[in-house]
């Protein structure tokens, strides 16, 4: 057996070692392009002494020939017959913490599905029951949309009779008439389908994306989707790729002419409001009274425009007067430089940054009906017009007041790809089916000369004028596009339409320099703390400890060959995660190796020691292991990412600990005995540690309460007082870890940041002196592109200054490719996804301590040793959590309460009851050798006995976390901080306070008992 599971883990295995032979390989051939002579000379010829430009071409060279030699190998034979990308789908997957990436949630927008069914209907009930079901949703976690809209409309109207809002869109299955209970089961039928449609849209999306082992989950109870792409360097190319519903349509255009009157009345009607003093409502009734007027001054206005439009159009100045007129203010019309409005379906131009205002001012002048709203709509081109212009176009499409639905849409795409146009550039050419076909025909035979507007997700791709008529079919959408952008709308045309839009809601992303470190210093801890454990092994129990290293090297090999075999993803914590694996795993071996050496003093022969060494800690070893194999479950159902990997690798080690404590050991020990070696389980100088204590625990058990009852009145002082330092998993926010070239102070950076966001942000040291996390909650409810580009602008305009390179750009600031300062990590919580990890912390704690209690209570068939171990693990998790509270800001690494925080209280919970189910054990043993002994002895007995252990294993346990506390980085410096407190709090209540407790409950249970038969 032991065979077979170390030949299947040496399998899986071997197709990690045979991915890094090839990328090895890549990066030699990489490196041999870079420096060959052909190439040297195009670098310096095109460089022309530019030592920056220089860098930046050896770099791309040197990545497009890893990856051109990496993509000729994909279909390679490299080991046992598998190519090389299969190879890869095998080998051990790597979190984003260790090889950089994307970690994002998604959430579909089930409000956008049940707002389509109503056919977007503008009744205000409907609307209102809407928004209230909205409010409700974000402290509401447990419950749908669809019911919660149930809720909100019958409380608004409870003779609300929902069928007419839904028989529009789904006449064949909702008829008037039909009972509430009815429409809304079905509402919520449409509304699951569409979550079901949106994942396997996503995956289609991922699977073509090219990024080795993805990762698309569903998160049912949520209506969440989790997408994890490790490597990702780019990650606003994830975004667009997750979030673009792929609404593609077609529609004509007016031409600027026609659409620059509209304009204009939505200039005045903006002046009006920017010079309002007196009644609102009598000023809105003045512009809308002047809706059918043209402005006399139209003429004046486009000569006094034209002069700016010969300016830099990069230059943050007015091209008209802000007061009387705000929009043109912002907003450049499409002009000649004689003053004629432009040709074409381009009304204006405005900057990046005032596009929000533009669009503000539109919807103000629609709300209005300053001009009708029905028959145009403005929408802005996909890409600025020049590359680093950030000018962007305004189109004017034309609808059609009696029907608002675009000429086709993207329902009638067969295929679509990219492709090349004839002047050398990327597009992506559509194949149509019949009645698509048929469509587009007609459409361009009746508008020739006109210009139809491709909009995708309501951005306008392209508008070509239509030269003739286009049978076949066949069409393309052009662009300034590079081949990834063109290979990715292609992508998501073939993928289909999502059915709601998908809105990120929480999103990480890891920079490969931040993981490689993050690689380098998990190696190094790991290492120090298996040569820590090699020790103190073999120097405290002789050769029995070699038995116990082998042992261990075999628990990793198994460890690491299982989680290759499942798919599973290693992360730091998951390092971590081994470390701790491998103390407790030495926890197995030393129970087993005391309960032999007390066989060898009672005169039992060596191989009668071992044997019922083996049998008498089989208890002790399978309960202390199978209960903080449960709280590991426990973490793998509510948490996520990197702590689920951690329960996930701790879950596995702990199966392998056991495999090898129990058979391997004794396999090794026996084959040591038939082959009549020298077997010896301690030195002289260990052989009687902590052999003849006799403390009376029972007897100093009020001086144990008193203890701990005072560290726990000062935890809760600290969590009243200081309180917790909650993180972004918790509060909801942004965070970005910037790292600068040189040392920077904290505060300065912090009063910078605070004249750009509306608070200070959080800043913090993060590790060196050099790098800050930065944490604030800026339009923390809002999302979208823009939004992220301009808290990106504010972090650069506050930090630029901080650079000792000050020609810093923003595109190499917000870099996460190669770039080693700059933003190298970043995360985003949304306040709905921040309440849902708070109550998922509080049900894992609760949960866990639960399933202790009802665990010991079975186990020991007394329901006082449950009670008993609930409040020894109680107090540490009191007195974890108060550390916490007492010391952030005191210590100089990070004490923030997140998700890796409560791992970390959970993994202690798990630490300590293993301690308790050890004492407990020898006190039911005990109970059972010596029935006429009290209880107090049998305690006492029990905890000084075990007591060798207890140091042992806690030693071991703490100076392995000490190591990647140390050298560990400081990503996960905080949570092994809160596993050492734990530790340490774990030794002492499970010592001190959870065996006393038992008889002090016990005897105040008989006491009661003899107090009721003396009555």
């Amino acid at each position: 057996m032991a065979i077979a599971f170390f030949l299947v883990c040496l399998f899986q295995l071997s197709f990690t070692l045979a991915t890094r032979s090839v990328e090895r390989h890549a990066r030699k051939y990489a490196a041999t392009q870079i420096e060959s002579a052909g190439v040297k000379d195009y670098i310096a010829k095109a460089a022309a002494g530019n030592s920056d430009y220089e860098q930046t071409l050896r770099d791309s060279i040197y990545t497009s020939s890893e990856t051109m030699y990496l993509d000729s190998m994909a279909t390679e034979k490299v080991l046992y017959g598998y190519t090389y990308r299969q190879c890869q789908a095998r080998e051990i997957n790597l979190g984003l913490d260790l090889k950089g990436g994307m970690n994002v949630m998604v959430e579909v927008s089930t409000v956008d599905v049940v707002r389509a069914l109503a056919n977007h209907t503008d009744d205000s009930v409907f609307n209102a029951a809407i928004k209230k079901a909205l409010a409700n949703q974000k402290t509401t976690t447990n419950r749908d949309f669809v019911s919660l809209f149930y809720d909100a409309i019958t409380d608004i109207n409870p003779q609300v009779e929902l069928a007419p809002y839904f028989n529009a869109q789904l006449r064949d299955r909702i008829k008037l008439g039909d009972k509430n209970d009815d429409v809304i089961k079905i509402v919520k039928e449409e509304t699951d389908g569409a979550y079901d449609r949106t994942y396997e849209i996503l995956r289609k999306r991922i699977d073509k994306f090219g990024v080795a082992q993805p990762t698309i989950q569903k998160l049912e109870a949520s209506e969440r989707i989790l997408v994890e792409l490790p490597g990702v360097k780019d990650p606003e190319r994830v975004r667009k790729l997750l979030q673009g519903t792929a609404q593609l349509e077609f529609w004509l255009c007016y031409e600027a002419s026609e659409a620059f009157p509209m304009l204009e009345k939505v200039d005045s009607y903006a002046a009006g409001l920017a010079n309002l003093e007196g009644d609102e409502e009598e000023s809105s009734e003045e512009e809308t009274s002047d809706n059918d007027t043209t402005i006399s001054s139209s003429d004046s206005l486009l000569n006094a425009l034209t002069s700016a439009k010969n300016e830099d159009a990069d230059a943050d100045q007015s091209l008209a007067d802000d007061k009387n007129h705000p929009l043109f203010a912002v907003f450049q019309p499409n002009v000649d430089q004689n003053g004629q409005l432009g040709v074409g379906p381009v009304v204006g131009y405005a900057l990046e940054k005032n596009r929000s205002a533009v669009d503000r001012m539109i919807r103000e002048a629609e709300a209005r009906n300053i001009f009708d709203r029905r028959s145009v709509k403005f929408l802005w081109g996909a890409k600025p017009l020049e590359e680093g212009s950030n000018v962007y176009a305004l189109y004017a499409i034309k609808v059609n007041p009696r029907d608002t639905n675009a000429l086709l849409d993207g329902g009638v795409i067969t295929d679509a790809r990219q492709d090349f146009s004839n002047v050398g550039g990327n597009e992506i050419s559509m194949t149509m089916n019949n009645t698509g076909a048929e469509k587009w025909k007609r459409i361009t035979g009746n508008n020739v000369g006109k210009c139809v507007a491709i909009v995708l997700d309501d951005i306008v791709y392209s508008a070509p004028v239509v030269r003739g008529e286009i049978a076949g079919g066949r069409s393309s959408i052009t662009g300034d596009f590079t081949l990834e952008e063109a290979k990715d709308l292609a992508n998501i045309l073939k993928s289909g339409k999502l059915p709601a839009p998908a809105v990120i809601v929480q999103e990480a992303v890891v920079g490969p320099s931040l993981g490689q470190e993050s690689i380098h210093k998990g190696l190094i801890s790991f290492i120090l703390a298996f040569v820590i454990v090699l020790v103190y092994m073999v120097v405290f129990y002789n050769r029995a400890g070699w038995v116990s290293v082998i042992a261990l090297i075999t628990n990793v090999f198994l460890l690491l060959g299982v989680l290759a075999s499942i798919g599973s993803v290693l992360t730091l914590p998951g390092i971590a995660g081994i470390v701790l694996t491998m103390a407790m795993a030495v926890d197995g071996n030393v129970i087993i190796y005391e309960r032999v050496k007390e066989e060898l003093r009672s005169g039992a022969s060596m191989s009668n020691a071992i044997s019922n060494g083996f049998k008498n800690a089989y208890s002790a070893i399978i309960d202390g292991q199978v209960t903080t194999f449960l709280l590991g479950v426990v973490l793998i159902m509510f948490g996520s990412g990197p702590v689920q990997g951690f329960a996930v690798t701790l879950c596995i080690g702990i199966v392998t600990s056991l495999f090898t404590s129990i058979f391997i050991t004794r396999l090794v020990l026996d084959r040591m005995l038939n082959k009549q070696r020298k077997l010896s389980f301690s030195y002289p100088f260990t052989e009687n540690f902590m052999r003849n204590v006799h403390i009376n625990f029972v007897d100093n058990r009020k001086t144990y309460y008193i203890i701990g009852v005072c560290a726990i009145l000062i935890c809760f002082a600290s969590m009243g007082v200081r309180k917790l330092n909650y993180g972004i998993d918790f509060t909801g926010g942004r965070t970005y870890v910037v790292r600068f070239d040189q040392n920077v102070s904290a505060n300065d950076v912090r009063a910078s940041l605070a004249k750009e966001f509306e608070e200070a942000p959080e800043v913090k040291t993060y590790g060196p002196s050099r790098q800050l996390k930065i944490t604030t909650k800026y339009k923390i409810n809002e999302d979208g592109d823009e939004v992220k580009n301009e808290i990106t602008q504010k972090l650069y305009d506050g930090t630029k200054g901080y650079f000792a390179n000050k020609n810093i750009t923003i595109d190499e600031f917000r870099s996460t490719e190669t770039n080693p300062i700059g933003i190298i990590q970043s995360e985003q919580v949304g306040a709905t996804i921040a309440h849902d990890l708070v109550r998922n912390s509080i049900l894992a704690v609760i949960g866990g301590l639960l399933i202790i209690f009802v665990y010991v209570a079975i186990r020991f068939r007394n329901w006082k040793f449950g009670v008993g171990s609930v409040a020894a693990l109680a107090h540490d998790t009191i007195l974890v959590i108060g550390m916490f509270a007492l010391l952030h800001g005191l210590l100089p690494f990070n004490l923030e309460v997140d998700q890796s925080f409560i791992a970390a209280v959970l993994t202690v919970i798990g630490y300590s009851i293993n301690a308790t189910v050890v004492i407990f054990d020898r006190v039911r043993e005990n109970k059972k050798l010596y029935p006429k002994r009290d209880l107090k002895t049998q305690i006492n007995d029990a905890v000084n006995a075990t007591l060798a252990r207890t140091i042992n294993t806690s030693g071991t346990t703490f100076f392995t976390l000490l190591m990647m506390f140390i050298f560990g980085g400081e990503v996960i410096r905080g949570f092994i901080f809160a596993l050492l407190v734990g530790v340490l709090c774990g030794v002492f209540s499970s010592v001190c306070i959870a065996s006393p407790l038992v008889y002090e409950i016990e005897t105040a249970a008989q006491r009661r008992k003899e107090a009721k038969s003396n009555n």
